[in-house]
């Protein structure tokens, strides 16, 4: 059920995009991320035990994985576009892995890349919510860490 009500919203957003009704996009992409951010309980074990759930023949981790990522994108590209959407999702993920020093510069594949790539643009993404209100703030930003 959960799926299903994640996918509408992907549905949706899609489709009021289609109509360039931004306003009604923006409210299922909203809807969207606001279920990714407060995900289930076994969903929420699946983001954050990704080697646990690659084991046996059921792939929905893979699913799972792959709705995350697409409305990380989304939402990246809502934040652009709108200024004052809240990148929940991106937040999140931001929090995880900005202490995160194995993030890396080496890479196996153009997947790699572009997740790299995808990282970076959700991190900054993110820093810029968090310091919107410091913009021209020289004292905040001669701070060595903000």
């Amino acid at each position: 059920r959960y799926g299903i009500t994640l996918i509408s919203c992907i549905a949706f957003f899609c489709i009021e995009m289609l109509r360039n009704d931004w306003k009604a996009a923006l409210t299922h992409l909203s809807n969207g991320l606001q279920l990714m951010a407060n995900l289930p309980e076994e969903v929420s074990d699946v983001l954050q035990n990704p080697e646990k759930w690659n084991q046996g023949s059921n792939n929905s981790h893979v699913r799972v994985l792959y709705l995350l990522r697409l409305l990380s994108r989304w939402e990246v590209a809502m934040r652009l576009v709108t200024g004052d959407f809240r990148p929940r999702l991106t937040l999140q993920t931001y929090e995880a892995r900005k202490l995160d020093a194995s993030v890396g510069t080496k890479f196996n594949s153009v997947e790699d890349i572009y997740e790299a790539v995808d990282s970076y643009c959700q991190d900054a993404s993110a820093f810029a919510w968090l310091t919107r209100g410091h913009h021209g703030d020289t004292h905040f930003w001669a701070q060595h860490y903000p």
